[in-house]
């Protein structure tokens, strides 16, 4: 009986497991098999392999050359927005090629976007692909027990690249923007010895009460354990009753002005601008007598050129006969803040140079100030600077009231 049973089981079908092995252990041999036939065949025949050879070598070009092509595309809007920051924010002056007209930086721009957008669709595309493939773990076929410390990371880290990589050529510029002002704003008139004062333009705002004047806030920048800072010396208002007539004076000192520097104390105190017939006037007050004023200063000016001609005699100097310039029409754009550097004819560095608006403060502009080498030119609180500031305190100020009108007011 024992002989049957051991019969039967001899000659039953093969199990299921064993089929199994049998496969795994045909596979290789199959495999081997049908990499000789193919080694055989291109053994046999040599067009074969140069035709593999030709399509492998063609597939390393094309993916080489799209690589390049990519990197060029990322390079050339990176170079884009270098530019946007360079041109609007960081040296917006002088003016070059992009910037010398407000159309051909707003036709900028908008080639600068149309530009992005597609850098951003061709990013979308691919690294969404690649996002998917780290989300899904195939992305890095690694077998084994550690495989999940590979694949969470990348799982992670690939798709935030990919956000990244999606949205940097469209929403950088405006992303980064105010931190670009920021520290334009802060530092720029810090950066050189050029400057011996600087000063903020105040435009009254669209909420600002009547009352509220356009000021011209002076500083200047002191060390304090190390640390270059702000520091007061004082406000210049603007007064313009009427469309024909303006006076920017000195309404305070903001210090002692005793603790003030003697090259920092203006002697100009008054200024008054004729609109109509393009003319200016000024009066002055020799150190210690704040109460006592003379007339000092006549001149005209052009707001088109922004250039300044004037003729003044400051207490205790010789008369200076001074001519500035900004170098072009396009010292403020069409709805925009005053942008210039303005020289003198005498020499050719500036007088002063406006550097940016405060970040989410419009309506705050800051200049930086050198004033005229002449020792009788009155230094960087000079008239050759004051007379030229009330003007684009001015223009400020009607930068100040457009860009703080909500939309629906305008």
């Amino acid at each position: 009986m024992l002989e049957i049973t051991s019969l039967a089981r001899s000659i039953s079908p093969a199990s299921d497991s064993e089929r199994q092995d049998d496969d795994r252990s045909s596979a290789p041999l199959l495999s081997q098999t049908t990499t000789r036939e193919s080694t055989k065949e291109e053994e046999n025949n040599p067009h074969i392999s140069e035709e593999k050879s030709r399509s492998s070598s063609s597939d390393v070009v094309f993916a080489l050359g799209m690589f390049v092509m990519y990197c060029g595309l990322m390079a050339a809007q990176a170079v884009w927005i270098y530019f946007y920051f360079d041109a609007l924010v960081v040296h917006p002056n002088p003016r070059r090629f992009i910037t010398s007209t407000h159309l051909r930086w707003i036709a900028y721009c908008v080639f600068m976007y149309i530009f992005g957008s597609i850098a951003a669709v061709i990013n979308f595309f691919l690294w969404g692909y690649m996002a998917l493939l780290a989300i899904s773990g195939d992305l890095c076929d690694y077998d084994g027990r550690h495989k999940r410390w590979v694949t969470i990371p990348v799982g992670v880290l690939v798709p935030a690249f990919a956000l990244g990589m999606t949205i940097f050529p469209v929403l950088s510029p405006p992303i980064f923007l105010d931190a670009a002002r920021r520290n334009v704003f802060d530092h720029k008139c810090l950066a050189s010895e050029t400057w011996g004062a600087q000063v903020v333009l105040d435009g009254r705002g669209y909420k600002d009460p009547l009352y509220v004047p356009n000021s011209a806030v002076f500083t200047t920048t002191t060390n304090v354990e190390g640390r270059r800072v702000n520091a007061p010396l004082y406000t210049y208002y603007l007064d313009q009753a009427s469309a024909a007539y303006a006076t920017f004076r000195l309404q305070q000192f903001d210090a002692p002005e005793a603790s003030i520097d003697p090259a920092l104390v203006p002697a100009l105190r008054s200024i008054v601008y004729n609109f109509s017939s393009h003319s200016v006037n000024g009066t002055c007050v020799a150190p210690g007598q704040n109460n006592t004023s003379s007339p000092c200063l006549s001149g005209s000016f052009s707001t088109g050129q922004f250039a300044v001609v004037t003729n003044y005699t400051l207490p205790g100097q010789s008369t200076v006969h001074a001519r500035s310039h900004s170098g072009g029409t396009q010292w403020a754009w069409f709805n925009g803040s005053p942008s210039l550097i303005l020289k003198s004819d005498a020499q050719e560095e500036p007088l002063l140079e406006t550097a940016t608006t405060r970040p989410r403060d419009c309506s705050k502009l800051k200049v930086c100030l050198a004033g005229s080498k002449d020792p009788s030119a009155g230094g960087p609180v000079g008239p050759e600077t004051l007379v030229p500031l009330g003007l684009m305190v001015a223009k400020q100020a009607a930068f100040a009231l457009s860009c703080t009108t909500p939309s629906k007011q305008k």
